[in-house]
This record gives C-alpha cells, sequence and structure tokens, in this order.
C-alpha cells in the first residue's frame, strides 16, 4: 500500500457535516467536538458570548480594507472557522461574503456577520467579494477531506498544495490574494491551505507582501509539538484565569518505558522539526514548477543533510549508552516501537502508534517494489550509469553522479533519471511505514509520525530509514577515488598550527559545557475556541554555553591570503567507550562551521563565535519583530537552518572525548560565484543559500570527510596535512536545567540561542 492506491486512508470520502438550525445549536456541537478535558464547559460558555456579541455592546466595529499584513490573521487558529474573531487580543475579524460561506452556514449569515461587526474596538477587513472557482477544485475534499491529517509528504497531497499555490499565485492583487485565501480556507483543508498560502507568500510578487514577517509552525500549528495533555491544561488555563495571572503549561517529555527514551531531547527538539520541513519546503520532492525543484546539488544536499543527521543521532545514542543505529531491514520486524503521545486538534484525532517488532511483511507489493528497486540501483553501481526515460545514458561521475543517484533513491518525480522504472527506495519506506500498525486497513486508522515530514524524526524508526539510505550512497562513494595528498594541501605556503576552543567562564582550553534550557513559546495563534489574550507552552531544550573556536594560522606569502576555515567534530568512543573505527569516524563527522577568513603575512591568530555558525541559524531572530522591512525580507528568506541549541552533542556528566578537525583551504579556489541576490551567511551548510544559483561551496559536501580515506591512511594523523590541525576536546553534560530567560516585546521568545 502506498500514498497513491486508492485503498488509502489517504483516500477516504468526504465526511459530510451535520447540520445545525441556530447558533447556539451550532456552537455546541463544534465545540462539543472540539474543546476537551476540564476546559469544555468554559468553551462552550465563551464561544457563545463570542458569537452574540459581547456583553450586548452593540457599537460598531471599525472596518478597514485588506492589507498585506491581513494575510497572517488567516494563519491564527486553524481549527476556527475563519469568521470567528482573530488576532491574540480576539478583536479583528473578516467581514466574509455571503457567497463565500460553506452551505451549513449561509442560513447564519446575517447572524455570523453581525456578531463580528459588534463590539468596542473591533477592526472589521472587508473581504472582496469575488467569484470563485468551486468547480475548479471539486475534488479536493474527496482526496483531503476537510477534517484529515495533512502531510506534504505525500505527493498527492503536495500536489494539492501547489494547484493552491498557483491559485494564489494568479492573485492581480493583495485584496485579492487574501479574498482567495479566506475563500480557501472556510471549503478545505485548513492544513493544506496554510501550507499553500505560506508558500504563495514566501515567492510572492508582490512587494508588500513580502514586508510581512512569517510565523513559525509552532505558532499556529503546536499540536505537533506538545504532548496530548498540553491542550486540556493551556484551554483550561485560559479560560478561568486573567492573562495577566496566567503561568505557561509545561510540555511533557515522551518518556516511555523503553530506552529510546533518553533520546527524547533530541528527537523532540522543536526546531529539529521545524528545520526539517522548512528544508523540505525549499527542496520539494517534485510536484512542483521545476524552478523550484531544479535547484544546484539538490541531490548530494539531500545526502548530505541526512547524513548529518544520522551522525549527530549516532552521538547521542553513544553518549546515553546506546549502541549505533541499525538500518532498516524490511523483511525483519522493526526492533523498536513508538508512540508519538500526539493530537491532531483539527479532526480532535490521537495519532497512532507502532508497537515493537511490528512488520511490514503484510505490506507484500511495498516488499516487492523495495526488493526490485533495490536491486536496479545495485544494477546502475555495476554498469556506471543510468538510463534516462528518453533512453539516454549518462554515466555516474563525482558530484554529478551522486546528486544523480540521490534523486533517483529518493524518488523525486521531477529529477530522478526514470521515476517510473527505478521507483522511490526512499520516499516509498517513508510512506509504507507510516502503514505499518494497519497494514489492511482494518481499523480504519489514518497513517502514522513517519508521514509528517514536521515530526517524522520523532520515531526512531526514522534513523533506521536514513541509517539505510546512507549505506546506499556509500556503495556510490566507496567507488570514487580517495582524495590524494595535493587535493587536500591546496594552499602550500599557509600552515595551521593549532586549533583549540574556549567556553565563556571557564578557564581551561577544549572545554565544551551543554545543558537543559527552558524557553516558553506564545501558541494562542494555534488554540482555537479559547478566550482572548496570550498562552504560553514551556519547552525544555539542550542547550551549550557559548564558546570561540581559536585557530593560530601561518602565512608564509608575502601578501594577504583568504582562506575557507572548515570545522568538525569527529566520534572517538562508541556507547561502551571502546575507539570507534576510524572510517566510521569519517563517515560521520559532524559539520560544525566553514566560514571566510583573511590571513596577513606572518602569524595569524582566528578567532570565531560558536554563534556565528554557518549551520545554524538564530532562532531567537525568527519570533522575533524585526525592526526594518530589509531584515524582515531577510528573516522571510534565511529561516532554514540546524537549531543552534544542537549545534553540539550533549556529552555525559563525566564529559565525552571528541576529535575537533580543522583544515585551511583556498578561498579562491573553493567559494562558488555568490550572486547579487543573495541575502543569507547562516545556515548554508545545510541549506544552501535562496536566491543564488550556486552552493557557496564548490567542494564536495562534507570535503575532505566525504570519501574513504587512501589506504595508507590508519590513523586520523595519517590523513593530516600542514593545512589541518586536530585538538582533543571534552563535552560534558553540566545536568541542570535553567529557566526561561526572558520575553521580548510582543511575546517573543528569547531562549533559543545560547
Amino acid at each position: 500500500m502506498g500514498w497513491s492506491e486508492p485503498s488509502s486512508p489517504l483516500m477516504g470520502p468526504t465526511v459530510g457535516a451535520p447540520r445545525r438550525r441556530d447558533v447556539r445549536g451550532l456552537v455546541v456541537g463544534v465545540v462539543a467536538t472540539l474543546c476537551a478535558g476540564a476546559a469544555l464547559g468554559a468553551g462552550v460558555f465563551y464561544l457563545l458570548r463570542h458569537l452574540e456579541s459581547t456583553s450586548g455592546d452593540a457599537e460598531a466595529a471599525t472596518r478597514h480594507a485588506p492589507s498585506a499584513s491581513d494575510l497572517l490573521y488567516v494563519f491564527h487558529r486553524p481549527a476556527e472557522p475563519i469568521f470567528t474573531l482573530r488576532g491574540h487580543d480576539r478583536n479583528v475579524a473578516f467581514d466574509v461574503p455571503v457567497s463565500y460561506l460553506p452551505a451549513r452556514y449561509v442560513s447564519l449569515a446575517a447572524e455570523i456577520r453581525d456578531s463580528a461587526a459588534r463590539g468596542p474596538g473591533r477592526r472589521l477587513i472587508q473581504v472582496p467579494d469575488l467569484p470563485m472557482p468551486a468547480e475548479r477544485f471539486a475534488d479536493i475534499n474527496g482526496i483531503l477531506p476537510f477534517r484529515s491529517p495533512f502531510t506534504r509528504s505525500a505527493p498527492i497531497y503536495l500536489r494539492l498544495v501547489i494547484r493552491f499555490w498557483h491559485f494564489f499565485q494568479e492573485s492581480k492583487s493583495v485584496p485579492e490574494l487574501l479574498a482567495r485565501a479566506v475563500w480557501a480556507r472556510l471549503h478545505y483543508n485548513p492544513e493544506m491551505i496554510l501550507d499553500a498560502l505560506m508558500l504563495a507568500m514566501l515567492r510572492s510578487p508582490f512587494e508588500a507582501v513580502k514586508d510581512v514577517q512569517l510565523p513559525e509552525l509552532p505558532q499556529y500549528i503546536p499540536e505537533l509539538y506538545t504532548d496530548d495533555e498540553f491542550f486540556a491544561k493551556a484551554r483550561e488555563e485560559m479560560h478561568l484565569v486573567a492573562e495577566k495571572d496566567r503561568v505557561a503549561v509545561p510540555v511533557v517529555r515522551n518518556l516511555a518505558k523503553d530506552d529510546e527514551a533518553v533520546l527524547w531531547y533530541f528527537r523532540e527538539d522543536v526546531h529539529f522539526h521545524v528545520f526539517h520541513w522548512k528544508w523540505h519546503v525549499v527542496y520539494p520532492a517534485g510536484s512542483d514548477d521545476d524552478e523550484y525543484v531544479d535547484l544546484p546539488r539538490r541531490g548530494e544536499l539531500f545526502v548530505h543533510l541526512h547524513r548529518q543527521f544520522t551522525a549527530r543521532y549516532n552521538a547521542e545514542r553513544f553518549t546515553n549508552g546506546l549502541p549505533a543505529v541499525l538500518p532498516m531491514d524490511v523483511h525483519e520486524p522493526l526492533p523498536k516501537g513508538y508512540f508519538p503521545k500526539m493530537v491532531h486538534l483539527h479532526g480532535e484525532k490521537g495519532t497512532i502508534g507502532r508497537q515493537a517488532n511490528t512488520s511490514l511483511l503484510p505490506l507484500a507489493k511495498f516488499i516487492q517494489n523495495h526488493d526490485s528497486q533495490r536491486a536496479l540501483y545495485d544494477q546502475v553501481l555495476k554498469q556506471g550509469y543510468v538510463t534516462y526515460s528518453n533512453g539516454t545514458r549518462v554515466n555516474l561521475v563525482g558530484i554529478e553522479g551522486l546528486d544523480i543517484i540521490s534523486n533517483l533513491l529518493e524518488g523525486n518525480s521531477l529529477l530522478s533519471p526514470n521515476y517510473d522504472y527505478y521507483g522511490n527506495v526512499h520516499n516509498d519506506l517513508h510512506a509504507n511505514l507510516a502503514f505499518a500498525a494497519d497494514p489492511l486497513h482494518e481499523y480504519k486508522e489514518s497513517f502514522a509520525l513517519t508521514s509528517y515530514i514536521t515530526t517524522v524524526a520523532k520515531d526512531p524508526a526514522f534513523f533506521n530509514i536514513h541509517q539505510l539510505m546512507d549505506d546506499l550512497y556509500e556503495k556510490y562513494k566507496i567507488k570514487l577515488a580517495p582524495y590524494s595528498t595535493d587535493e587536500v594541501t591546496p594552499l602550500p605556503a599557509v600552515t595551521l598550527q593549532s586549533v583549540s576552543v574556549r567556553t565563556a567562564g571557564l578557564s581551561q582550553d577544549n572545554a565544551l559545557r551543554t545543558y537543559m534550557q527552558q524557553t516558553d513559546l506564545d501558541v494562542s495563534m494555534g488554540l482555537d475556541y479559547t478566550p482572548p489574550g496570550r498562552q504560553y507552552a514551556r519547552f525544555t531544550h539542550l542547550q551549550h554555553r557559548r564558546f570561540d573556536y581559536v585557530l593560530q594560522v601561518l602565512n608564509n606569502e608575502s601578501q594577504d591570503r583568504k582562506v575557507f576555515v572548515r570545522l568538525f567534530l569527529l566520534m572517538t568512543e562508541d556507547e561502551n567507550g571502546s575507539p570507534l573505527d576510524l572510517d566510521f569516524q569519517r563517515r560521520f563527522s559532524m559539520q560544525l562551521d566553514t566560514f571566510e577568513a583573511t590571513l596577513s603575512p606572518g602569524a595569524n591568530t582566528v578567532r570565531r563565535s560558536s554563534v556565528d555558525s554557518a549551520l545554524t541559524i538564530d532562532n531567537d531572530a525568527i519570533y522575533t519583530p524585526q525592526p526594518s522591512v530589509a531584515e524582515i525580507r531577510r528573516r522571510n528568506a534565511c529561516r532554514c537552518g540546524w537549531p543552534s541549541g544542537l549545534l553540539l552533542p550533549r556529552g555525559s556528566p563525566a564529559g565525552t572525548p571528541y576529535k575537533l578537525l580543522a583544515m585551511v583551504t583556498d578561498f579562491a579556489q573553493d567559494r562558488a560565484p555568490k550572486a547579487a541576490s543573495e541575502q543569507c551567511s547562516d545556515g548554508w551548510l545545510l541549506c544552501g543559500v535562496p536566491g543564488s544559483t550556486h552552493y557557496p561551496d564548490v567542494r564536495a559536501m562534507g570535503f575532505p570527510l566525504d570519501r574513504p580515506f587512501r589506504a595508507a591512511v590508519k590513523t586520523l594523523g595519517d590523513f593530516l596535512t600542514p593545512n589541518m590541525a586536530v585538538a582533543d576536546v571534552v563535552v560534558q553534560f553540566e545536568n541542570t536545567t535553567e529557566p526561561p530567560t526572558a520575553l521580548l516585546p510582543g511575546g517573543a521568545s528569547t531562549s533559543w540561542m545560547p
């Protein structure tokens, strides 16, 4: 069973909505469905007042023509109809044309519009009444019912996103874009529509839309990142406590009794998942316009990204006494179960789990396809070329060859040499694992966590899949010639004498510290049927003390020399403290940073702050109201990057040893041409640079550790050249949890950064 099969739950029939005869009946029915736990009664009381005006006050709201910033209100409370009050203070409403309303609301149109227009201090946004092409989207609710879970992982759903993105892009003005978004939100799956609207705003031709700071997923769909108990507690707090007295509701850690539970801080990290989702928005797996899919070195970046995921997961496993992750074998039971403790708020339904030792064998067609696609890949490696759908043969050479086989194995519907022939090993693994708990659809369960790009890495099986995928990529890489000494020594006149790290507040060098940090984030935008005011969720995540890299570099030339500095962290011990195989250290090295530096003639001291890493982004800044239009535009474009809190592995309380490898190469030789449209200097190692036709580094991603070493290299020291240096460093976990630091004006959290 796969995404495209008619028998899939994803292809289920549209769920009909019950009829309501009056506002009070409508509200009770909706709230009974959507409000839960202790807040149920309060929710009913609140919503009755909400739709029947506030305290009977008949003062008219002020009417406003729509502006670009009003698009943000479309994201507010996705589980509520778009005509309910918007904004943190519930003081904004859309004046929705009657022609836009679904049939079940038409008879209530006068009351809906009247209640929205009454109330002191309210702002009423006039939505243009334009003809809408309902017939164009007549099939949508049959493919994706209104209240069903949505994931852009499913090609059939991603195609819906692209259809609505095109619909939004056809808008001739900002008011028309708003009108189309409001109409679509009323009639089709809200999560899918918001995905399409986010895409439209990111790619918008309108200058005013580019000036709007976009919200983040945890703000408007918090159920992806909180536990199933959170919402009852948050609603109770909002309904029963005045805003000034509310407390942040902790997000409970998913602590099961199995050994995998100790890795909660890595697999459940909010920004790990947000980053993964953003990466797939920037680099879609097909089903999009060519210009957004056929990006420079996309396939190679896919390989590098997921190798970094696997490397860092292994580092966390070792430091917690667990062995390296094993590759998935579809013929064997899945050794680990997983129960996500999540609820799909829009449908008010829990997310299906999976018992340990679940078998995929009932998915017989998938197993057969998987085996045949693996055999085709082995044949490709043996013959050294791929055959495109038009019959053209292309030899696999170097980076370009890796790019091709990555798109082939992922199953990129636009970039694969021959999608119908070679299949989609990677995407099929994720899609079918999602049905493992109910493979024959006997219990009418929806797909599981492994199908959501937004949360897939919570499941340990995600890493089994990507260990398998990395094994397949490595089959190609071992066919490439190892780097010669000359290839890794491009600057004979430059010597890297030493590298070290210095942590703020510590007297000794090469000592790194990690700890747990609490952060409060306003999630009221995503809490449906709740009173005005903000409500915070309290997350706990890994953090590290700020540190600097210090490099001593000798430039024997008589002039300045611009260089690239490359920094990696290598594991040295397994879960038992035994030395790791050198090839494992190389293959699963963790990239920390790559940056430019200018060397003067003679001795140089080069310093680099961990905060400036080209791997990570400023996670505080994505929530912070930006001070200028220019910074808003830059921040919207540069939101992709590894979470700063996960820059370092956690380490153990006693301290975990690692090797810090630094390398200096020729900037002029290695830096790709820079486009005038480039805006981002952060996060590019795993995300590339939006607006550029080049990945910034012309070398292979992960260079010089991306290929097996020469046969003569038996130790890391054997590999070193004069432009490299190694330091022994220790990462120690302080085993403390620090409270939130502060909240910025507007309720933005500031605890995500070290």
